[in-house]
């Protein structure tokens, strides 16, 4: 069961960039929306260096959630010829290179007690998390350590994608580091996080049925029981709260949440005290099943030949049968290009998944590709890790909303701020040209506003727009620098290296070596002058 999603009605624009490995928009596309739906397509130049590409797509509207909602997805852009741009190759995943310097390169490994806190002597699971600067995985393996060095977790590693987790009980009054074997064969050590002298703890372990849910208290010496708690489960709105239960240091609160009463996707849990303020937090995800529908294509020949028309089929039917009727999206591509990347993102991988999460997602297709033992251990250590980007109780309990800082965009428009030539000052009442050659001739005029920020709208745009600007000071000077607006700021993180083309998806290396291999000579005859060959 997928997301229930409703086309937009409020924005009529839609931005599409490709963002280059160094983080330069090198290819931007502004579409017109007709009910929440465009056409369009980015032209990659033949002299598009090789690399990791980022293609993102947002509305204005959308910025005021913060630039981490913003639709983004990873791009591979091998080159096609060997005499075109390459970026530099990077070592395969897990094996950096060692003759960089091993202490500017040390992986970062982060840990993530379930429910959020480790506390003094309840037992508690920890998930770690090991990556790369680019955020790619990395295997790593080793134990734990209290303060007066005694192993207290002695072995413990990572499994899919750098994730995995271990379990102890935590000790009064010490602190927790592990040592770790790296992939290049060096040890490192990091600390644990803190371990809290009293508070609340959430445990979730799952069976085929349901999920089972167990909350801890400790309280300081001589306090009394904390009072009942709450939890509270909710799948995109989708809302339980089992009754209340009574938590003391003794005696666990648990629960039994059927995975029936969920839709597909991630399930929030949060634990509630008796003043209503929320304690602890765990992520899980629900699968129930493979889709409900049934999908069949039926193509109205076995075969076709070059450029004949193709008539497709499509009978949609649930479980029992009877006809559904649904919207679909339909791809068509190479057969030998249908493998290109079996754990790439997918429309049901980004709704019920990635959209939700925070950071980048490794390779997220993999959680969907079968349903196993395996891979549903390896979604849970991501949902231990990568943490929520929804909602934070604290801000809805306060009733705090975003800021909005930008509105509905309902025609194309240019945007951008008018600076000093030094690039640091804004400069207000700046006067701007606006020349239009096409698809139309305009000219229009602007002043920018106190923090030098100028709009212009309402312009004629069919399929391209040839716009030239100008600014002056508002005493006659030019110079100055017009900076458009380049939509939401990229993340800090560093894109990973392109893999080299023998690491590359089998598809990939076939169809670059068949745009390297030489082409059959073309004859052209000029009149009165010899025939000659062009490769």
């Amino acid at each position: 069961m997928l997301r229930a999603t409703r086309l937009d009605s409020l924005s009529q624009v839609l931005h599409v960039d490709l963002l280059s490995p160094d983080k330069k928009v090198v290819a931007r596309r502004t579409l017109r929306l007709q009910g929440g739906r465009a056409s369009g397509d980015l032209d990659i130049a033949d002299t598009l260096g090789a690399g990791t590409y980022v293609l993102r797509a947002y509305t204005n509207w959308m910025r005021n959630a913060g630039d981490s909602f913003v639709y983004s997805r990873r791009l591979s852009i091998w080159p096609a010829s060997p005499l075109g741009p390459q970026e530099p190759s990077a070592p395969a995943t897990g094996t950096p290179s060692k003759s960089k310097s091993s202490a500017a390169n040390k992986p970062d490994v982060q840990f993530f007690p379930e429910g959020g806190y480790l506390v003094e002597g309840m037992p508690g699971v920890v998930a770690c998390k090991a990556t790369d600067a680019s955020g790619r995985g990395l295997a790593v393996r080793g134990q734990i350590l209290n303060a007066q060095n005694a192993v207290v977790v002695p072995n413990f590693s990572s499994r899919h994608a750098g994730m995995g987790r271990f379990s102890f009980v935590p000790g009064a009054g010490q602190r927790y580091r592990a040592r770790l074997m790296l992939p290049d064969g060096s040890t490192a050590e990091y600390p644990l996080p803190a371990v809290q002298p009293t508070g609340y703890t959430l445990h979730v372990v799952e069976n085929a049925e349901n999920f089972l849910v167990e909350a801890r208290y400790r309280g300081a010496a001589g306090t009394p029981a904390p009072g009942p708690v709450q939890l509270l489960t909710q799948v995109r709105g989708v809302v339980a709260y089992p009754g209340p239960r009574s938590l003391t240091a003794d005696a666990p609160a648990s629960w039994k949440m059927p995975k029936k009463n969920y839709p597909n996707g991630i399930v929030h849990f949060t634990l509630f005290d008796a003043e209503g303020t929320p304690r602890c937090e765990r992520l899980a995800f629900v699968q129930n099943g493979p889709s409900a529908l049934r999908i069949t294509v039926t193509a109205d020949q076995p075969s076709y030949g070059a450029h004949a028309p193709v008539q497709l089929t499509v009978r949609v039917a649930d479980a029992a049968g009877q006809p559904v009727a649904t919207n679909l999206s339909v791809a068509v591509s190479d057969a030998g290009l249908s493998a290109l990347d079996p754990n790439a993102e997918t429309i049901a991988s980004n709704l019920l998944l990635t959209s939700d999460l925070v950071g980048y997602v490794e390779n997220p297709g993999y959680y969907f590709r079968e349903q196993s033992a395996a891979t549903a251990q390896a979604l849970d250590d991501l949902l231990l890790t990568q943490g929520w980007r929804r909602f934070v109780w604290k801000e809805v309990l306060a009733g705090q909303k975003p800021l909005v800082r930008y509105v509905p965009e309902q025609e194309v428009s240019l945007t951008g701020q008018v600076v000093s030539a030094q690039g640091s000052r804004p400069i207000p009442n700046s006067q701007l040209t606006f020349l239009q050659m096409k698809p139309v001739k305009n000219v229009a005029t602007a002043t920018t506003d106190a923090e030098g920020r100028f709009t212009f709208s309402g312009f004629a745009v069919r399929d391209t727009a040839v716009i030239t600007l100008q600014a002056r000071r508002s005493q006659g000077g030019s110079n100055v620098i017009i900076r458009p607006d380049n939509g939401p700021v990229p993340g800090v993180q560093p894109l990973p290296k392109l893999p080299s083309l023998a690491a590359a998806p089998a598809g990939v290396a076939a169809l670059c070596a068949a745009a390297a291999r030489p082409r059959p000579p073309t004859w052209s005859c000029i009149p009165r002058r010899p025939c000659a060959t062009s490769n």
